[in-house]
């Protein structure tokens, strides 16, 4: 089966969203299907939806028996979707509804986009709950978690006595990196450092942490940039806790890969991070904001037999995660079971022909 695949930019980007799509790629073609990356260009909303009138995205669409789309590109097609000729499954990773206060045109817009597909592929639970709280139509769904064995954990370092805290994730509101370090500077005099690996995704936010951060602090913060997946096993290695106290999260790929090397985390309590993480035991879990929170859980993690506990029962917890391949057997078998010959004809979905 010729499968297409629909992304914005470079499916090698380093985040865990692009990581999960490589990771169904692979399980597509180990099962024999052959897949086309489509990669529509990333630009602002109002232009993306420019991509729904391209003649040539839905002439390629035409050429695939069935079409995955990263729920990410809905503007692009969620009105080409009408009046396609093939099968279409979202992949979701995260609803952009529940990143933010959306508006009313962009709420409109994703809920168009869900109920033009035939089925949707969910990272996590709680991911599949919002898609039916937007979209109460019954839509055929599957939930298959992030999976482990990409990223071969290591044996940790030990280190010189400093809190080594690393942050994972694109510089972005959502990911909560102005409440981390909000809640680093009330640790001193404890000695500790941040480092964060991750883009640029909101220029003003990047700027606005410069506020937050006076010279001691800033001295003991290392901005990364983008770090490839090859060079983040030894900052894992170093790591005493990873700290991402998102105000909503998927699932948190970045959780699991520091569990995997036996590092206790801190993670934002909204979204999918609870089927991952227990709270208290793994790691802890906030509430979106809750910089005390974060406070008090980093002064517990600072001893260092509290952490080790912690980190064996991170490591256990990443043990029992089922590898990629036998997470990704649910989604894989949606797809092909998503007949080639739907018959959801543009007149049916009230479109024109």
């Amino acid at each position: 089966m010729k499968v297409g695949l629909v992304i914005y930019g470079d499916l090698g980007q380093a985040t865990g969203g692009y990581l999960y799509d490589r990771m169904l790629v692979r399980e597509l073609r180990r099962r024999g299907h052959s897949v086309n990356v489509l990669s529509l260009r990333k630009r602002p909303h109002i232009e993306q939806v420019a991509d729904n009138s391209d003649p040539a995205v839905r002439s390629w669409m035409r050429k695939q028996d069935a079409i995955v789309q990263d729920e990410l590109c809905h503007p692009s097609l969620y009105r080409l979707n009408l009046q396609r000729e093939r099968p279409v499954v979202a992949l979701v990773h995260n609803l952009s509804t529940s990143l933010g206060p959306p508006s009313d045109p962009a709420r409109s817009m994703e809920r168009s986009f869900l109920e033009s597909v035939d089925a949707v592929v969910c990272t996590s639970r709680a991911t599949l709950g919002a898609c039916q709280s937007l979209c109460p139509n019954p839509l055929r769904a599957a939930v298959a978690h992030p999976g482990r064995g990409h990223m071969m954990p290591q044996p940790h370092l030990q280190g010189s006595g400093e809190l080594r805290v690393l942050h994972v994730g694109n510089i972005h509101p959502t990911k909560g990196l102005d409440v981390l370090l909000a809640a680093l500077s009330e640790l001193f005099p404890a000695p500790f450092r941040l480092e964060v690996a991750g883009a640029i995704t909101d220029a003003p936010f990047r700027r606005s942490l410069d506020d937050l951060m006076d010279a001691p602090l800033r001295s003991r913060v290392r901005f990364l940039g983008p770090v490839p997946e090859a060079l983040m096993c030894e900052r894992y290695r170093r790591a005493d806790v990873v700290a991402v106290p998102s105000r909503y999260e998927g699932f948190g790929i970045a959780l699991l890969e520091a569990m995997g090397f036996g590092v206790p985390v801190i993670a934002g309590r909204e979204g999918g991070s609870g089927e991952l993480v227990t709270h208290g035991r793994e790691g802890f879990l906030v509430r979106p904001g809750d910089q005390g929170a974060v406070v008090r859980h980093l002064r517990f993690l600072s001893d260092n037999a509290r952490r080790e506990e912690m980190g064996k029962a991170a490591r256990r917890r990443w043990e029992a995660q089922p590898t990629w391949e036998e997470s990704l057997t649910a989604a894989v078998d949606l797809i092909e079971d998503i007949p080639s010959d739907v018959r959801r004809t543009a007149r049916e979905r009230g479109a024109p022909l």
